[in-house]
Formats: C-alpha cells, sequence, structure tokens
C-alpha cells in the first residue's frame, strides 16, 4: 500500500496510538502524514513538542455548520443535490448514523440524551452541513494529494471512494483486545471471508467461552457506577466538570444538554 502522503482523522479514544502510530511510519517509510481534528482541544493536545505529523488542523465541523444563519433553502437544496450526485449517495444515507443530526437515530434510541445539536438543528442546516464538510474533504484531499486515508467517518470514507483512495479504520474485533484495520466506514475487510472460507484458524488464537475483554469492563463499570452512592458522586462531577468545560470555552460544552445527562445517570439508577 502506498504510504506516501496519507490524511488521518483523529478518534478521540486513539489518540496515543494514533501518535505512536504515526512516529512509525516516519521512520520506516518517511510518510508525510496530515492530522485532522474535531475540536480546537484536540488539536492542543497533539501540537506537542516533537510531534510527527506535517500539518494539524481542526476539520469542517458538520455540528458548527448545521447552525449557519442566513441560509436559502433553494440554494441549499440545489447545492446537495450536485454533492449526492458526485458522492453516489444521499445526504440521508450519510446523515442517519449520526447520533445528532441522524433522525432515525434519534427517534429509535430510546431515553438517548438529547442535545442542543439534535434539537435546535433542522433539515435545511443538516444539507448545508453536509455539504459543507463533504466539499472541505474534497478540497483538503485536491490539495494533499494523499496516497492513503485512514477514519472511521462515513463521510470521509465515501469522498474517498470517489477519488478511488484507499481507506482504512481500525476498529475493536470484540475478541479479548484485538483491533483490525476495516476498509470502509462499514467496517467491513476482505481478509475475513478469505479466512473464513479457507477454513482455518488465522492469526492469533481467541478463547471465546467467555464475553469479550471490554463487554467484561464496561458491565462491572456500568454495574458499579448504578449504585445510590455513585449516581450521586456521578451528579456532582457532572455539573462541575459542565461548569469546568464553560469556563474553559470547550467546545463540548454546548453538546448535550446538562438535564440529559443527568437524568440519564439517574434511570440508570
Amino acid at each position: 500500500m502506498p504510504l506516501q502522503r496519507i490524511l488521518i482523522s483523529a478518534h478521540s479514544q486513539l489518540r496515543h496510538f494514533t501518535t505512536a502510530m504515526v512516529h512509525e511510519l516516519n521512520q520506516r517509510y518517511g510518510s508525510e502524514v496530515h492530522l485532522y481534528c474535531a475540536t480546537k482541544e484536540e488539536v492542543s493536545f497533539y501540537e506537542r513538542e516533537g510531534h510527527p505529523f506535517a500539518s494539524i488542523q481542526k476539520a469542517r465541523s458538520l455540528y458548527d455548520a448545521a447552525f449557519s444563519k442566513g441560509l436559502n433553502t433553494k440554494s441549499v437544496i440545489a447545492r446537495a443535490r450536485e454533492v449526492e450526485t458526485r458522492i453516489g449517495c444521499t445526504i440521508n444515507s450519510l446523515s442517519v448514523r449520526d447520533r445528532h443530526l441522524g433522525r432515525g437515530y434519534a427517534l429509535g434510541g430510546f431515553h438517548h440524551p438529547r442535545s442542543q445539536y439534535s434539537e435546535l438543528s433542522n433539515d435545511i442546516g443538516l444539507m448545508h452541513a453536509y455539504s459543507e464538510v463533504i466539499e472541505y474533504w474534497e478540497s483538503e484531499i485536491a490539495d494533499k494529494n494523499p496516497t492513503l486515508v485512514i477514519g472511521l467517518g462515513a463521510i470521509l470514507d465515501r469522498v474517498a471512494r470517489t477519488q478511488e483512495l484507499p481507506f482504512r479504520g481500525l476498529v475493536a474485533s470484540r475478541a479479548e483486545n484485538l483491533h483490525y484495520w476495516c476498509w470502509n466506514a462499514e467496517f467491513e475487510t476482505p481478509f475475513l471471508e478469505k479466512a473464513y472460507n479457507a477454513g482455518k484458524v488465522v492469526g492469533a488464537t481467541v478463547d471465546f467461552s467467555e464475553p469479550y475483554a471490554s463487554h467484561v469492563e464496561h458491565k462491572n463499570h456500568l454495574i458499579k457506577k448504578s449504585r445510590f452512592i455513585d449516581t450521586l458522586k456521578s451528579t456532582v462531577e457532572t455539573i462541575v466538570r459542565r461548569i469546568y468545560w464553560r469556563f474553559r470555552g470547550y467546545e463540548k460544552a454546548n453538546g448535550y444538554y446538562l438535564s440529559e445527562m443527568l437524568s440519564h445517570s439517574w434511570r440508570r439508577y
């Protein structure tokens, strides 16, 4: 696989792995890696001394664009149709998996905490947001001319596909602590079918007699957090954390409503 120039969409749970991986890519292949973050706080995390990235920037945000002012309905719809023609799928098919803007996801998530993004946005803002972000990635790909794209988002996968660029994403396998590289936003890989058809075990031997490790860890954590005293502690921590986020101006302070997060904890109790 060509590794000369790589675009990476940062994942909050893979921060240290991403940095270590890019150091390795630099040493082994001399790769030029451009990193794209979701928030300015993420950018600050990666912009430490000795970082291995050729550039670090905050990517165009769906949630910022969804609340753009002065939108012309006819222009937004016409632009969205042009975008859909270029990428070969509808904006709705991309948006349905988004936990804030995906109407189907929100309606299907019974008692899922509501956010400002989900409650205050509308369909015109949604179409504008997706058009903005899709065209942002088209522009970045044209400018950086990458040979590989790494991420997990449906938008980036679709844009890479239209440009005939290889796409990879790191996914937890749910077996012990093993992971694998998927080839698209649906977490698919051609190697699974090949291994299955070959009728033999490939790679590490895995014991499936017990639940996978992350399930056990999360289950025990949730059971502990469901006790009254822990729910009370969680309530205080959530309030203090939100105040801190507001004071520091963190973008995530504008996400889920505080009341929704608190009621979520108490419903669990």
